[in-house]
């Protein structure tokens, strides 16, 4: 599900549909554990766009009719702008805003299991 979502939110992108801003905003705000602190876009970026934009070459085939990854992510990892790791990525990855995502998407992983019974 996770890489079916990401190749819509890449479709909903390219298209100019919308933007990342609010793609992610949609995620986070409406669905998710994982994603509720970071939208697909921004998920991609900590997992290194490099990594995403293999796994999507070979798995998009088995989604739907897209056989490899994105012109935008295939473009973004030509110029080694991988994400979180080399600062770069569909946002800007500052050692600050690394820190604060980890921490709030952490924390919001904590308090869900400290709700569970």
């Amino acid at each position: 599900l996770q890489f079916a979502l990401f190749r819509e939110a890449l479709y909903l992108l390219e298209k100019g549909i919308a933007s990342k801003e609010d793609i992610d905003a949609a995620v986070v705000y409406s669905f998710g554990r994982r994603l509720c602190i970071t939208g697909p876009l921004a998920s991609a970026d900590m997992g290194g766009l490099d990594i995403y934009a293999n796994i999507s070459d070979y798995l998009f085939g088995s989604l739907s009719n897209a056989t490899k990854s994105s012109p935008s992510l295939k473009r973004l990892v030509k110029n080694k702008h991988f994400g979180s790791k080399t600062g770069t990525g569909f946002y800007k990855w500052t050692r600050s805003f690394i820190q604060e995502m980890s921490t709030k998407r952490e924390n919001e992983l904590i308090t869900f299991l400290k709700e569970e019974p």
